[in-house]
């Protein structure tokens, strides 16, 4: 707190110092002088006749270094403005995320899932994949936090020195104001050299101001950043558990939808007529499917228990930053240094992940492959009466009685929706 009040003491001297080195009539930028004022300078120099081109072309540009001088010191003032609101909202804004960290501690996340016990897969499945989105933006606003904490961590310091380089520029700019000016070129040029002095001079003091309300308020603003970060960090946490809590039941239900339809299928093959060989044939490719697809859940159910136990990218980011933050302020070869070895130590080798990987991908083909036979298969299953037609007729069959037919059309549809469920 001293050296901020120190600091403000010196900014201040240091502008009254300038205003001092000033010449009377330059003791401050007269407020007349706008973009749209040295626009029309410009013009006016632009239609000029008695000047050369050469001249003009300095001419003009001393013009437009005065409009960016303007523009930089209305940014500044923008910008000051915005850090001085910071200042005063920060802290009241942090409390409130801090507030909200409370009392989301107090609640189990998963509680209002509300899975019902007659909720098919899909729908689940549904629940699932809006939970990982959600989870996806907010470890993407989580990386964004983490990234602008570690950029501001060394920024006062930087502040400190950007303070101490425009002081010194504009101190040596004000020094020069009275004899810098080039009253041989005529009013013109000596009009377009002192305002572009006055501007720049203008841009410097007013960019010191604003690195003041930056450091004043860099500390509020960064508690903010800290309480966003922590509640992004128990906002994925809780959707973490949520998407566990759903995999399970979207996996629990897979398996209980399985056996049912495995059930099922037997009890049709069973029924199925023996003078009917279509219909058993029908009936035992509706078996198979569903062995395949009780056989898929298991794949299913396997690799969401490797999906648990291996940490989230996020997790994973977090703590190698949290291990940067702390390697800034120990030595290296501190505990925690030896500790990011040992921790190092237990995560897979990276031989053992790409073999993993491999595997993965041989899955991820093989499974390919089968929903395009699948999806190639449901299309043609898209018309039971039409597809039993056409296995009527490949089997030279006669049409078959009228409920034999409509066994037939019903083994059909069983069939589709077991695709579907594939």
């Amino acid at each position: 707190m001293k050296n901020r009040v120190r600091h403000t003491v010196e900014l201040l001297v240091v502008i009254s110092g300038l205003t001092l080195l000033l010449p009377a009539w330059a003791q401050g930028l007269d407020r007349s002088v706008t973009p749209g004022l040295l626009e029309s300078r410009i013009a006016a120099a632009q239609d000029a006749t008695e000047l050369d081109e050469a001249r003009k072309t300095r001419l003009i540009d001393l013009y437009r270094q005065s409009i960016g001088n303007l523009e930089a010191a209305r940014g500044n003032r923008d910008a000051t403005e915005e850090y001085r609101r910071a200042r005063s909202s920060a802290p009241e804004e942090a409390a409130k995320f801090r507030e909200k960290i409370v009392r989301r501690r107090a609640k189990d996340p998963t509680a209002n899932l509300q899975i019902s016990p007659s909720a098919v897969s899909d729908d689940l499945a549904q629940k699932l994949d809006e939970e990982i989105a959600n989870l996806a933006a907010v470890e993407a606003k989580l990386a964004l936090l983490e990234a602008r904490l570690g950029s501001e961590a060394h920024r006062p310091a930087k502040i400190r020195n950007e303070i101490a380089a425009a002081r010194s520029q504009a101190e040596g700019l004000a020094s020069q104001l009275g004899d810098r000016f080039a009253r041989d070129e005529g009013p013109q040029f000596e009009e377009a050299a002192r305002l572009a002095a006055e501007t720049r001079l203008e841009a410097f003091q007013t960019e010191i101001v604003m690195l003041d309300q930056e450091l004043l308020s860099y500390g509020a603003r960064n508690e903010l950043l800290k309480a966003q970060r922590d509640e992004a960090t128990q906002n994925a946490s809780g959707l973490g558990q949520r998407i566990d809590v759903l995999r399970e039941a979207v996996s629990e239900r897979r398996r209980v939808e399985a056996e049912l339809s495995i059930a099922q299928a037997r009890a049709a093959l069973e029924g199925a007529s023996a003078d009917e060989p279509l219909m058993r044939e029908l009936a035992e490719e509706n078996l198979a499917l569903v062995e395949l697809l009780q056989e898929q859940v298991a794949e299913l159910d396997e690799l969401v228990a490797r999906e648990r136990e291996r940490p989230r990218g996020t997790q994973v980011d977090n703590a190698y930053r949290s291990a940067r933050r702390r390697l800034d302020l120990e030595d290296s070869s501190a505990p925690v240094g030896l500790a990011i070895i040992e921790r190092r130590r237990k995560l897979p080798s990276a031989r053992e992940y790409t073999a993993e990987r491999r595997n993965l991908s041989r899955s991820i083909t093989a499974v390919s492959l089968r929903l395009i036979e699948a999806e190639e298969e449901r299309g043609a299953l898209r018309d039971a009466s039409v597809y039993t037609d056409k296995r009527i007729a490949e089997a030279g069959r006669e049409p078959l009685r009228d409920l034999a037919r409509e066994q037939l059309e019903d083994l059909v549809r069983t069939h589709r929706s077991l695709l579907d469920r594939a």
